[in-house]
């Protein structure tokens, strides 16, 4: 479940090891830091208007917090990323014109939203729910509609696009907003597009880095599909692509580097999700 975190099962993992009890300390140290840090203020690349390092932070802080409060239960993390999903909220926009900040913030907000949504006041999650329509899902049915390359393009600018859509949409689920219905209806067929850059046996064009970028956002496009209910069928390259970060990953534990890739392989926490599909 994307939408909803089993708190005791992430307990039982912590304690079910001494791996599990060093993430445990691990991701509670950090989600203290957040806790003692100012609330976010919006981050430029150097040289470049693009927010991807607010929104990413904006994502990691969420999913932070949000395993936080899975292990120690209590509201104080919750009301953190409240206080989080608020001020981002109050941005003036998500920058549109470079859309996978738009994506990517309406991700981090969407899934903070399905997990705080217990804790809202009524203005509180009227707040964020409008942000994410009007910032998120509108913008992007407004791209879509003058035919943005993104829309049909076979490489991580679709797949993460799309699925900051969805995401959107999905945490609208239940609202009766128009807004997500046709997100949907947009987004999904069009997701099919990035979907086809996953060769037969799992490859992927665009290099290794890129390649953990869009099968994170793939992978959570299904999940939440399949949260909601329309579900989705997994594209056998998709279930079969956990080969090839293996693959490209020698016994120095250096990737081969190719398509402005790092040397060292990106964590993918997704190879979970991708081992249960492919048993």
């Amino acid at each position: 479940m994307i939408l909803s975190l089993d708190a005791g099962q992430i307990r039982s993992s912590a304690r079910s090891s001494a791996a599990g009890s060093r993430y445990a300390e691990a991701v509670l140290r950090v989600a203290g830091d957040i806790h003692a840090s100012p609330l976010l203020e919006l981050e430029r690349e150097d040289g470049r208007d693009v927010i991807l390092p607010t929104s990413r932070k904006l994502f990691d802080r969420v999913a932070t917090l949000a395993v936080a409060d899975c292990l120690v239960g209590g509201s104080a993390f919750r009301r953190r990323a409240i206080r989080e999903l608020l001020n981002v909220a109050a941005f003036a926009d998500w920058n549109p014109p470079h859309f996978l900040d738009t994506a990517e913030m309406t991700t981090g907000m969407a899934l903070g939203l399905c997990w705080t949504r217990p804790l809202l006041a009524r203005t509180e999650h009227d707040t964020i729910a409008a942000a994410i329509v009007e910032k998120g899902l509108s913008p992007g049915l407004a791209a879509a509609a003058t035919g943005v390359p993104w829309m049909t393009a076979n490489n991580n600018w679709n797949i993460v696009c799309c699925t900051g859509m969805i995401a959107g949409a999905a945490a609208m689920a239940g609202t009766g907003h128009p807004l997500a219905r046709d997100a949907l209806a947009c987004f999904i067929p069009a997701l099919r597009h990035g979907l086809s850059a996953f060769g037969a046996d799992g490859g992927y064009d665009e290099g290794p880095d890129y390649w953990e970028y869009a099968v994170r956002y793939a992978v959570l496009a299904h999940a939440l599909l399949d949260d909601t209910g329309p579900g989705s069928e997994v594209p056998a390259a998709l279930a079969r692509t956990w080969r090839y970060g293996r693959d490209l990953t020698g016994p120095s534990g250096r990737v081969f580097n190719f398509g402005d890739a790092t040397e060292r392989p990106r964590r993918a926490p997704v190879l979970g999700w991708l081992a249960g599909r492919a048993g």
